[in-house]
């Protein structure tokens, strides 16, 4: 099977488990399929063991998986970079942050299943600022005249909830200023550390803004991009964003 063929299995998988169709997602494994218990520990083995696993965790979990990015690693399995978001029976909120799936396909089923390393997303405090600035010059941003720790003290003491921060193994490695004025959402220095990317955490950390700007009321969305990065000019047109025509920003520094 193909690199194509491989995504299109574990999209049907994905999509089998969020609709609870058991018997649909079983259908992509090997019967004696070798998969991870994350709820209790250990692995289970075989289509009746991921079975017998599924049904014990909602019965007090909901779990829903959504695909970030879907490719083929460097030792020949596909990585599945998803966001997991993990919610009790009353609906409350239990765990959201992004994992990778790591698969060995075979014969055009799965035959085994290891998640790898996760980041989570949170609001950045004053103990942030000097990891956020460490991260901005790591990412290549441009730098500008509010990159200091009295700028980001300045943001934060205005609107604790303005800059989102991700952690992976208690190291940050991204940021997103995701700023709301009561007339629109803008959003500035949306930074990954280079190792970390192509993985979906900048659509992770964009997304989660998104949601935080519109429960704020904001139903118009800018960002602020150096158009001659061509990547970065890239990621926001995938995302949704499109250029805006017949507009100029001018600037003006407050001290000149």
């Amino acid at each position: 099977m193909s690199e194509e063929q491989h995504e299109r299995l574990l999209r049907r998988a994905y999509e089998a488990f969020n609709a609870r169709d058991i018997q649909g997602a079983l259908a992509t494994m090997h019967p004696q399929v070798d998969w991870p218990n994350a709820l209790e520990g250990g692995r289970v083995h075989g289509r009746g063991g991921v079975r017998e696993y599924w049904e014990r965790q909602w019965e007090s979990l909901d779990s829903r998986v959504q695909p970030l990015g879907i490719e083929q690693g460097p030792d020949g399995r596909m990585v599945a970079t998803v966001r997991q978001l993990v919610r009790d029976l009353a609906g409350n909120v239990v765990s959201d942050e992004t994992v990778e799936h790591h698969y060995a396909i075979s014969g055009g089923l799965i035959e085994r299943m290891d998640v790898h390393g996760h980041w989570t997303i949170r609001s950045a405090t004053g103990q942030d600022i000097a990891s956020v600035l460490d991260l901005w010059a790591a990412a290549g941003s441009l730098p500008s005249v509010s990159d200091s720790p009295d700028g980001l003290a300045g943001l934060l003491a205005a609107d604790p909830e303005a800059l989102l921060v991700a952690e992976r193994g208690g190291v940050l490695v991204g940021s997103l200023i995701a700023a709301w004025d009561g007339w629109r959402g803008s959003f500035y220095r949306l930074a990954v550390s280079p190792e970390l990317r192509r993985r979906g955490l900048a659509t992770m950390l964009l997304r989660e803004g998104e949601r935080r700007l519109r429960e704020r009321g904001a139903v118009r969305l800018t960002a602020i991009v150096a158009d001659d990065e061509a990547g970065a000019m890239a990621f926001w047109r995938a995302a949704g964003y499109e250029p805006q025509q017949h507009r100029a920003r001018f600037v003006r520094h407050s001290d000149e």
